[in-house]
């Protein structure tokens, strides 16, 4: 199993008896007399917390550990209610010991959602699911701040080699063939290169500048990034996002918040960035980028509904909390107000 930074080789060689060996922990803890469960559990999370991959590849370890039928993929995995001692224990490590919702899921060889779901319904009572799903956000951040800080303390070549493992592992996990390290050198290279000097060299105020660190933050968030056309995708995104609506401080703020949006049609981000003009929302989704994420239908209905009900709050909620401000799912909300009566003739809905 290939070494990954910040794991001694110890560690690296429980990881590879449980994923790839099919040891049970019980196993490998009579083995390995330095590790007890408990180490090698938090051990396991701890490999789970650095990629969606690593925590998908624990869980069905757990789950065919634990069960006659195996599985090979997360959706395969059967979900079993959860016992009401599980639910509680679950609850307790995400409030009192301030765990992430991935962290428990891998626990209980669980989908995140299954999980999340059945602590609110154990909860019932509104003011304590409330400040659950607060406390969620809080732990998440705090595990994101800690992930960056780790990705941050190591050198340059590490970074570069996680970044590079993350991309080969979202590949592996689509059936495809994984990327040669001088192909990834290059495009590392290359983007980086238009990022940090040719982009930058535009920018008066060096604090409006895209770092190093940053770049490297944002292609390990979506290492995919290096996987696009630099000249057909990347950077025909980041002109739209500078020469239509921002500019150069503006969008190096959604680049480094959600580098995901440079995965996103460019027919799409002009939709989204005409509703948010338009209605006067702009300032919403510059203070919190990951709003784009947000298809322009959904977007649409949100700003309506607000404005209906004459709010002047934030109209941008999630999907989940749509039905406790409205009263209604969000694909009805979207028919309620369908974007197409007002911008059906956009380039967005060609061949749609």
């Amino acid at each position: 199993m290939k070494k990954i930074p910040g794991f001694e080789d110890d560690e690296m060689e429980i990881i590879e008896m449980f994923l790839e060996q099919n040891k049970s922990i019980r196993e490998i803890a009579l083995q390995k007399t330095d590790f007890g469960r408990t180490k090698i559990n938090n051990l396991l999370n701890r490999y789970g917390n650095i990629s969606e991959e690593n925590s998908n590849r624990v869980m069905i370890a757990r789950y065919n550990q634990k069960n006659h039928t195996k599985v090979t993929s997360v959706k395969e995995v059967d979900i079993k209610p959860l016992e009401e001692e599980q639910i509680e224990e679950a609850y307790r490590k995400i409030v009192l010991e301030g765990i992430t919702l991935t962290e428990i899921s891998s626990i209980l060889g669980r989908n995140r959602d299954a999980v999340k779901k059945a602590i609110i319904d154990f909860l019932e009572d509104k003011s304590d699911i409330e400040e659950f799903k607060k406390t969620l956000k809080e732990n998440q951040e705090k595990a994101s701040k800690g992930e960056r800080k780790r990705f941050l303390a190591l050198s340059e070549d590490e970074r570069k080699e996680e970044i590079f493992e993350r991309l080969n592992n979202r590949r592996i996990a689509k059936g495809r063939p994984q990327y040669s390290k001088e192909l990834l050198e290059r495009k590392y290279d290359r983007l980086l290169y238009y990022l940090y000097e040719k982009r930058n060299s535009k920018i008066t105020h060096q604090e409006e500048e895209l770092s190093i660190e940053d770049i490297q933050c944002m292609m390990y968030e979506f290492p995919t990034m290096l996987s696009m056309s630099l000249s057909n995708k990347i950077k025909p995104i980041i002109d739209v996002l500078d020469n239509e609506i921002l500019d150069y401080r503006r969008t190096n703020k959604i680049l480094r918040d959600n580098p995901s949006i440079l995965g996103t049609a460019i027919s799409r981000i002009r939709l989204q960035i005409n509703i948010l003009e338009s209605t006067g929302n702009l300032n919403y989704a510059i203070k919190r980028p990951r709003i784009f994420r947000t298809s322009p239908e959904l977007m649409y209905a949100l700003v309506k509904q607000s404005e209906s009900q004459n709010r002047n709050d934030n109209p941008f909620i999630t999907k989940q909390r749509i039905p406790g401000r409205y009263g209604v799912t969000a694909e009805e909300l979207m028919k309620m107000h369908d974007v197409r009566q007002e911008y059906g003739d956009d380039e967005y809905f060609d061949g749609r």
